[in-house]
């Protein structure tokens, strides 16, 4: 039987950097979203139409993105607490 091991505090480190991560997404995405706006009122035209259906995708791209880290995190955090329960059971 193999042995299995896990450095918990290191991969919950990743979690938390992951979970930053995405939680830093976010808040760009808000300044992006709030700029993009702001550019719609000062330009307008066919060019500004296909560049706003662009950023907008883009900006959809960027959300996508930071739910996955943060699901990412959440499940790192699951799994140390499985190592740690399964852990503790030869304590």
């Amino acid at each position: 039987m193999p042995i299995l091991h896990m450095d918990t505090d290191a991969v919950l480190n990743l979690s938390y950097q992951v979970g930053r991560a995405a939680a830093e997404i976010r808040q760009e995405m808000q300044v992006l979203s709030q700029s993009v706006y702001t550019l719609s009122n000062v330009w307008q035209g066919s060019s500004c139409d296909a560049f706003m259906v662009e950023a907008q995708q883009a900006l959809r791209g960027l959300a996508n993105l930071a739910s996955e880290g943060t699901t990412l995190s959440r499940r790192l955090q699951r799994e140390v607490s499985e190592w740690e329960v399964a852990g503790s059971a030869f304590d």
